[in-house]
């Protein structure tokens, strides 16, 4: 394996040593519940494009997601 492969591995596994996971059939989901507003630490990792559809409603099902989700959908204001 060369360097940038496992820089791409490290960068792959390392979160979940630290964030809140989920393993899924199409990828991972992960959170931080102490940095909800950060996008740093709260994102899914999509591995099989095979049904994009249902992977979207899922992210946006899970509960950590969606409250971000909803409060940087509609700005301030409007």
């Amino acid at each position: 394996m060369n360097a940038s492969e496992q820089i791409a591995q490290f960068e792959k596994n390392n979160p979940m040593k630290y964030l809140d996971y989920q393993v899924t059939s199409w990828g991972r989901m992960f959170s931080d519940k102490n940095n909800k507003e950060s996008f740093k630490s709260n994102y899914a990792v999509i591995n099989k494009d095979e049904n994009i559809d249902a992977a979207i409603k899922e992210i946006e099902e899970y509960p950590r997601f969606l409250k971000i989700r909803c409060s940087e959908a509609v700005p301030s204001g409007i």
